[in-house]
């Protein structure tokens, strides 16, 4: 690998966003009615923070309203009608961010009518895995649907690139793009959105969890567990393992070739050549099995 791509929320940062605040815009509502017509809606999603709005709405011990013909599209939005209303809710624009968080538009039939704002922080050890990788001679990008400020607050100081904004099928398309470009791409995901890139890479990495199958589907390595560290040594043992691999096959074939020769001019008698070519596999699969021994690192 020579190029690795991460997406962010859930996969570098905690993907627990918490709600922070509510800006209501249109004056005749209550803080209250437009957290319950944002809950009717998340209610239906799996994204981070659509559990964010809805844990924040059981918090306040209230049940929202059900929502009807509720559309989402990945990386884009979601939208529904609660009580015959049409609602929608998006990523909100520059204008109605506040520095360094995460904040997403509620709107009814296209007027804006509320703004949630939520706050995300990098996991442990988070920053510590990037400086690895890059001082390693990784290639590290950063790929999330979020703006760009809000991304470069959270990775600032970082060697990394950050593309910002991103749908799925843009994810997909720089994976795509960097393996045109001769790049060996990983992709690190854990959510829905990142199941095109996971499988566009040249190998799919993902954090497993109960509700990402489709991604466990399309990665070829599933981590078990959500430490940000262990992509650090699925990297250092597979280079381990490949080694200890390559040292096998070279020591069995090597070692054969050379009890080969003895034995074709008459040095090494059969009964012998069938002991030391026994000796010989036990030993490279001995050594083989010093992969499954490895220590974590």
């Amino acid at each position: 690998i020579t190029t690795i791509f991460f997406d962010k929320t859930g996969t570098l940062t905690l993907g627990a966003p918490k709600l922070t605040s509510v800006t209501v815009l249109d004056t005749t509502r209550t803080e209250l009615e437009m957290l319950s017509l944002a809950a009717a809606l998340e209610f239906h999603s799996i994204h981070p923070l659509a559990r964010a709005i809805t844990t924040a709405a059981k918090e306040r011990n209230f049940t929202p309203a059900p929502a009807e013909e509720v559309t989402e599209v990945l990386g884009k939005g979601i939208s529904g009608r609660i009580e015959g209303r049409l609602i929608s809710i998006k990523q909100a624009p520059t204008v109605h961010h506040k520095e360094g968080g995460i904040s997403l538009l509620l709107s009814e039939r296209g007027t804006e009518i509320a703004v949630f704002h939520f706050d995300d922080v990098l996991k442990d050890n988070a920053k510590k895995l990037i400086t690895g990788l890059t001082d390693a001679g990784y290639k590290v990008a950063v790929l999330t649907g979020d703006r760009k400020e809000h991304a470069e607050t959270i990775f600032a100081g970082l060697a990394l690139k950050i593309c910002a904004d991103c749908t799925p099928e843009e994810k997909y398309r720089l994976v795509d793009e960097a393996k045109r470009n001769g790049e060996k791409v990983a992709m690190v995901g854990d959510g829905l959105n990142d199941a095109p890139a996971l499988a566009r890479a040249d190998i799919g990495i993902v954090f497993s969890g109960t509700e990402n199958s489709a991604s466990i589907d399309a990665a070829g390595v599933a981590i078990l567990g959500h430490d940000v560290m262990l992509i650090r040594e699925l990297f250092t043992l597979s280079k381990r393992s490949v080694r200890i691999a390559n040292q096998s096959v070279y020591t069995g074939i090597g070692l054969s070739t050379i009890g080969m020769t003895f034995a074709a001019f008459g040095f090494i008698v059969p009964v012998e050549g069938a002991v030391i070519q026994e000796s010989i596999d036990v030993a490279v699969i001995v050594n083989a099995l010093r992969s499954a021994f490895a220590p974590r690192v």
